[in-house]
C-alpha cells in the first residue's frame, strides 16, 4: 500500500535542524532590535517590546489532535504497478497503471506547520512523507485494493512517528523558549544602554537636535515564518526626555503605609464600623500625613476629584481613589474613573477598596478576574498579598504610556 504522494515532502530535514534554526533565531533579535528605531526603543515600555519579540520567536512546536481526525476524501484512482512483479512488471519501464482506491486522511494539529519539516537533534533516517495544509496533516493511502484495518493500523503507526519527530523537536525548541526572554531583554538593554549614553552626550552639549522630515514614525518588522501578522508597538511621537518619577520602592511604602492602617480597621470593628467612604478614607490620609509634606482628598485633578493626592512640588507623586464594592461593574467604573483622573504625567495610582458583603473571597476571585477585562490593562505584575495586588495598565490618551496601579482590598466590618 502506497502512503505518499506526489506533492509530499519529508518529515522533516528540509527546512534545516533544530540548532541552525535556533541559532538563527538568536541572529534575527539581534537584527531586529538594530532595527528599532532610537525613540521607539527609549520610550516605549521594554516589557511592549519584549512582549512583541516573545510572541513573534517562541517556536511553537505542533501538537496533533488525533482524536479529531476524518476522512478527507476517497475514491477511484490510477496505481503505477511498472516495477511490482504481481503485474508481470519487472524491467522498470514507467507508464503502467492500473485502476485503484485512494483514501485521503486529514489530522488537525495545533503549532506552526513549518516546524514538522525541521529536523530534531535526534532523528530517524528513514522519516515519512507528509503534506501540510490548513493546520491538517494530510496523510494519503493508496493501492489496487486497500483494507480498512491495515489502513487504520498504518495510521496510527505514522502518528506514533511523527509525534516522536515532534517530541524530539519540542525538546530542543523547549530550552530555546525558556532563554529567550532573557536573551531577548538582554539585548533590549543592551541597544537602550547605548542609545541613553550618546543621549547623554548630545545632552550635554546644550544644542537642539534638527529634525529630519523623514523621520520614521512606525516600523514594520519581516516576518520570520508564516503565522500571524505581527508588528512592534508603534513609535512614540514625542522625542524620549527623561523625567523624574516615584521609583518603585517609594510607591510601595505610600501602600505598605496605607495597608497597615487598613488592617487596624479591620481588627477594630467597633470603632469603624459605622465609618462612610469619606471617614475611612481621611482615617487614611492621617499617616500618609506623618510621612509626606503634601496629602489631600478631595483635590481636584484632571477631570474630577481624587480621593487622595500626594504632591512633590508641583507633581503629582501619587493618586488613590476609595469605594466600597458594589459589585464587578462598580468596580470597572472605578477603574474608568481613576483613569479619568490622570494626567499625562501621572504614572502611581491606587483604588482601596472596602468590603462589607460576605464571602470575601469571592469578592477578591472577581476584582482579580474583572480587572484584566478592562481595555487598559496591560499585564499583572506579582501580588504584594493575597488582598493587594499590582497591574500595568495604559493611560486612557497614550497606549504606550505605562501606568502602575495597585488594588488593595480590605474587609471592614458591618455596621451592628
Amino acid at each position: 500500500m502506497r502512503i505518499r504522494g506526489h506533492s509530499d515532502v519529508f518529515l522533516m530535514g528540509n527546512k534545516g535542524d533544530s540548532f541552525s534554526m535556533i541559532s538563527a533565531y538568536e541572529g534575527l533579535i539581534r537584527q531586529e532590535v538594530e532595527k528599532f528605531p532610537a525613540n521607539q526603543v527609549l520610550a516605549t515600555p521594554e516589557d511592549d517590546l519584549l512582549g512583541y519579540l516573545i510572541q513573534k520567536y517562541t517556536l511553537d512546536v505542533p501538537t496533533f489532535k488525533a482524536d479529531e481526525a476524518y476522512i478527507e476524501r476517497q475514491g477511484e484512482t490510477q496505481i503505477d504497478v511498472s516495477h511490482r512483479f504481481d503485474y508481470g512488471f519487472h524491467d522498470g519501464r514507467g507508464g503502467q497503471h492500473v485502476p485503484g482506491h485512494e483514501v485521503v486522511i486529514g489530522v488537525p494539529h495545533t503549532g506552526d506547520p513549518d516546524l514538522f519539516h525541521v529536523r530534531g537533534s535526534t532523528f530517524t533516517m528513514s522519516p515519512p512523507r507528509i503534506s501540510v495544509e490548513n493546520g491538517t496533516v494530510i496523510l494519503r493511502f493508496s493501492d489496487v485494493k486497500l483494507d480498512g484495518e491495515r489502513i487504520k493500523a498504518d495510521m496510527n503507526r505514522l502518528i506514533k512517528d511523527i509525534n516522536a519527530h515532534l517530541g524530539y523537536l519540542r525538546s530542543d525548541f523547549d530550552a530555546w523558549n525558556r532563554r529567550m526572554p532573557s536573551f531577548a531583554r538582554q539585548v533590549l538593554a543592551n541597544r537602550k544602554q547605548r542609545l541613553m549614553e550618546q543621549h547623554n552626550i548630545v545632552a550635554g552639549i546644550g544644542l537642539p537636535m534638527k529634525r529630519r522630515p523623514d523621520d520614521a514614525l512606525t516600523y514594520a518588522a519581516p516576518e520570520v515564518r508564516k503565522r500571524i501578522n505581527l508588528t512592534p508597538p508603534p513609535v512614540p511621537k514625542q522625542p524620549f526626555k527623561p523625567e523624574p518619577v516615584l521609583e518603585i520602592a517609594e510607591f510601595e511604602h505610600i501602600l505598605e503605609v496605607i495597608g497597615r492602617l487598613a488592617v487596624m480597621l479591620e481588627r477594630s470593628p467597633s470603632t469603624f464600623a459605622k465609618f462612610g467612604e469619606e471617614e475611612l478614607r481621611d482615617s487614611i490620609l492621617v499617616p500618609l500625613n506623618s510621612h509626606y509634606d503634601s496629602v489631600t482628598g478631595e483635590t481636584f485633578n484632571a477631570a474630577g476629584k481624587t480621593d487622595i493626592l500626594i504632591r512633590s512640588g508641583e507633581r503629582n507623586v501619587f493618586i488613590g481613589e476609595c469605594k466600597f464594592w458594589h459589585g464587578e461593574k462598580g468596580y470597572l467604573a472605578t477603574i474608568d474613573q481613576l483613569l479619568s483622573y490622570l494626567t499625562w504625567r501621572d504614572t502611581k495610582a491606587a483604588i482601596i477598596i472596602f468590603n462589607r458583603n460576605k464571602n470575601f473571597s469571592e469578592v477578591l476571585v472577581t476584582i482579580r478576574a474583572a480587572t484584566e477585562k478592562h481595555p487598559s490593562f496591560k499585564r499583572a505584575l506579582p501580588a504584594a498579598s493575597p488582598t493587594s495586588y499590582r497591574y500595568v495598565f495604559c493611560q486612557n490618551t497614550d497606549d504606550v504610556r505605562e501606568l502602575h496601579l495597585a488594588v488593595l482590598v480590605f474587609d471592614i466590618p458591618t455596621p451592628a
